[in-house]
């Protein structure tokens, strides 16, 4: 039990990793958006 969830918890790190930076830039993009809205 305790080893699959280290192993759980390493493949989410991984993941997270990869992909943390790519939300990010998604959130970025959005709030740009949000905000170039409300200006036009």
């Amino acid at each position: 039990m305790l080893i699959q969830l280290e192993e759980t918890e390493r493949s989410f790190d991984t993941f997270w990793m990869k992909h943390e930076k790519r939300l990010t830039q998604c959130l970025k993009l959005r709030r740009f958006e949000d905000s170039f809205r409300k200006v036009s």
